[in-house]
């Protein structure tokens, strides 16, 4: 309750100085804001002070929505050379109110996630007698791997999407849908084979690795060794994430200094295959370039450059295009149906750039015939379609959501709900530059998945949750 008090407050303040829509940026503005945002943060851990764990969905969440909208402005607070951010396309005349639609939405995500009502279940873990047979969805997962990489473009294996050569890192027509399947498949065998060995003893991570089903080591192995080597990190970072995740939660807790050491490792990794994907050496490259560069903050550039989406958004919307209602959601709503959006196009007859937050604001930059994608952020889809009371009411809600999952994952008690949870989860680090309904279709999917290919073997009385 008195965390609740304190957000109401700090929303209060923040909704009280409003800034400008359109101003050039003020150093006072953005310290001011920062301050707002960092108590907030400071509240929400010093409430987590006490868990071991912190491969948690939330912590990933947050993590990646303040490298996505905070970074820039705490550089131009700082001080920092402005020019290397004009050298981004950074628009310094609505940075102000992109900040503040930021620190909105952040601290509404943050009441949302510490807002508790009701009673709770008494924490348990999964029944160690409940048993699951995932052997059809372990053939299902490898063969959809297979499909994936004998119907995608031969332009993938060469990383052409990255050096200019054409094709794409997850294909086209079928080959997207075969990568999909296995994208989804992969994190909801995780659950079972990383969830089937919370019982195990050990002393080192290692051999508990070692330890786990074979084929599906191998699987994993295959999968990051050959997206990795074309360059593509996404969904790699996003099984990872589901791993850790896992593990945190039902075999050893993650602690903040492993943590900060595996991000840490893995940042570098990531920005030197970003850095050199586009190139036909990509290590060597990538590595030169991230030994020359002169800013600290290039491992987290990538993920922060989203934020000039959202400036741009806030330059158009609404005095250029009035609020969407909603509409720019339709995109990933049909996402979950093959082949809704194409049929929806032709019944429509509206633009194929107003299917999603991303598509309009990559048309507002390069028009009808884009030669690449400009994405998008969370606050930018939720303010282009509802504004910025849209924003702080759909991130309360959100908040509560994962909330909600990570509850579920402390109970451990349905696995159906673990399953939803680990998917939100793996998403968490990119849904701040994301759209909203970023995990959607990958939840939607799962639930089939699993009632086609899992089976229980046994209930206990007190045991699963079905």
């Amino acid at each position: 309750m008195k965390s609740s008090i304190f957000y109401i407050l700090l929303l209060l303040i923040a909704i009280l100085n409003r800034p400008d829509q359109t101003g050039f940026v003020s150093i006072d503005i953005l310290i001011s804001y920062l301050v707002l945002y960092l108590m907030g943060l400071g509240i929400h851990f010093y409430n987590r002070r006490k868990l071991k764990n912190w491969s948690r969905p939330e912590f990933f969440f947050l993590l990646g929505f303040t490298i996505v909208h905070i970074q820039w402005p705490i550089i131009v607070a700082l001080g920092g050379n402005l020019e290397i951010l004009t050298f981004y396309n950074v628009d310094f005349y609505h940075m102000n109110y992109g900040t503040w639609l930021a620190l909105v939405g952040g601290l509404a995500w943050m009441y949302g996630f510490n807002f508790k009502y009701g009673k709770r279940k008494k924490l348990t873990q999964i029944n160690e007698r409940v048993k699951f047979n995932y052997t059809q969805l372990l053939v299902f997962c490898i063969l959809s791997f297979f499909l994936f990489l004998i119907f995608v473009d031969t332009s993938f294996y060469t990383g052409g999407v990255y050096t200019g050569e054409g094709g794409s890192h997850h294909g086209t027509g079928v080959s997207a849908y075969f990568q999909m399947l296995f994208t989804i498949t992969i994190l909801i065998l995780s659950v079972f084979v990383i969830t089937e060995s919370r019982t195990r003893k050990y002393k080192n991570p290692i051999f508990w690795l070692l330890r786990l089903n074979k084929k599906y080591l191998v699987l994993v192995g295959l999968y990051v060794l050959i997206f990795l080597s074309i360059g593509d990190r996404g969904g790699v970072l996003q099984l990872l994430i589901a791993m850790s995740i896992l593990f945190g939660y039902f075999v050893r807790a993650i602690s903040l200094k492993k943590i900060i050491l595996l991000f840490f490792c893995g940042g570098i990794l990531f920005t030197i295959i970003g850095l050199g994907r586009s190139t036909n050496n990509m290590f060597e490259s990538g590595f030169d370039k991230l030994e020359k560069s002169e800013a600290p903050y290039l491992v987290t550039m990538q993920l922060s450059n989203s934020a000039r989406v959202l400036y741009s958004a806030v330059e158009n919307v609404p005095d250029k295009h009035g609020y969407f209602h909603g509409k720019l959601f339709i995109g990933n709503l049909l996402g979950v149906i093959p082949f809704a959006q194409s049929i929806y196009l032709k019944l429509s007859g509206i633009p194929e750039y107003e299917l999603s937050s991303a598509s309009y604001l990559t048309y507002i930059k390069y028009g009808k015939n884009p030669h690449t994608g400009e994405g998008t952020t969370i606050i930018a889809d939720i303010y282009m379609n509802f504004g910025s009371s849209g924003v702080i009411l759909l991130m309360f809600f959100l908040g509560k959501i994962f909330q909600v999952i990570q509850y579920e994952l402390q109970l451990g008690s349905n696995i159906n709900l673990i399953i939803i949870a680990v998917i939100v989860g793996s998403a968490a680090f990119y849904m701040g530059r994301a759209n909203l309904l970023y995990p959607l279709k990958s939840i939607v999917w799962s639930l089939p998945i699993v009632f086609f290919f899992v089976k229980k073997l046994k209930i206990k009385s007190g045991g699963f949750i079905s």
